[in-house]
């Protein structure tokens, strides 16, 4: 509305696809492109050495050292049971078993994954947005390559070399990762996006034929749901305890009113668990027993 047109238009919505991972601009709120752009154009990212496995592992440590147990099962259901949570899961084979808890984070990833274990999709969860949805291409390569970033003015595209700088591969290897920003009514073929993110690697000189090692990943999710105006920006979104279950938060990168992404993930998971964990003490002490945390992974 503001008339920016051209290619000076084109360098904008680069810049808010690079920060949001969203391609639905003309969807997202004002207030998460804002707020996104500056981080990245002051702060920018931190990429982890290791990948995401250094953060499991030292949550992992971490939770060890605490006395957290960790259950080899999966959670079929989580649902007040008096004054406790139950959790109902389900080991290998047969060994089903129900948990009862003074209060449980529920960290599935996106808003359906978490509604499925609940009784009810929670009513404070109507107004979230689509989910936000990229297709990746990544690249093991035995040589590092002259171009490290190559980002699409005209086309929802991006690729960067994440390693280096991050430690992610053998000595003297290299890993690109190619992305390409999807709508939300985007209805390509997996031939199709894989076909635009490798012709997107030739143009940085990249032959995705000669790599090491090749992933392509169809449709994932980046963000459970994308912030909208109708639904109040990132103000608006949910709260960790909006489940309207005593006892039971929710964490995920779609909650909270701060952060995106991995931002929101963190803030929501730390604060889901700090709530979690007064709320547990509560309750040992109503009934003469001490609170414990349990992890169930």
């Amino acid at each position: 509305d503001l008339g920016l047109d051209g290619g000076a238009r084109e360098m904008v919505e680069m810049l808010a696809r690079t920060a949001t991972y969203a391609a639905d601009l003309d969807r997202a709120s004002a207030d998460l492109v804002a707020q996104q752009a500056r981080m990245a154009m002051t702060g920018g990212v931190l990429y982890l050495h290791g990948g995401w496995a250094t953060l499991l592992s030292g949550l992992g440590r971490v939770g060890a050292a605490r006395g957290v147990e960790r259950l080899p099962a999966t959670a079929r259901a989580v649902e007040p049971d008096g004054a406790r949570v139950r959790v109902s899961v389900a080991g290998e084979g047969d060994d089903n078993r129900v948990v009862l808890a003074g209060a449980v984070v529920v960290a599935a990833g996106t808003p359906v994954a978490c509604a499925s274990l609940l009784p009810a999709r929670p009513s404070a969860w109507a107004g979230l947005g689509p989910p936000v949805e990229v297709a990746c291409l990544d690249l093991g390569l035995a040589h590092r390559p002259d171009v490290g970033v190559l980002l699409g003015l005209d086309r929802p595209l991006y690729l960067i070399r994440h390693a280096p700088p991050a430690d992610l591969a053998p000595a003297g290897g290299t890993v690109v990762h190619g992305m390409r920003y999807l709508h939300a009514d985007e209805q390509a073929t997996a031939a199709e996006l894989r076909g635009s993110l490798e012709e997107h690697a030739r143009l940085a000189g990249i032959d995705p034929d000669a790599a090491v090692q090749r992933r392509y990943l169809h449709r994932m999710v980046a963000c459970g749901a994308l912030p909208t105006p109708e639904g109040g920006g990132l103000a608006g979104r949910p709260s960790v305890a909006d489940t309207g279950l005593d006892g039971v938060f929710v964490a995920g990168d779609w909650l909270g009113g701060a952060g995106h992404l991995a931002d929101a993930a963190l803030a929501t998971g730390e604060e889901a668990g700090r709530r979690a964990a007064r709320h547990a003490a509560g309750d040992g002490r109503a009934h003469g027993q001490e609170g414990r945390l349990l992890a169930h992974g």
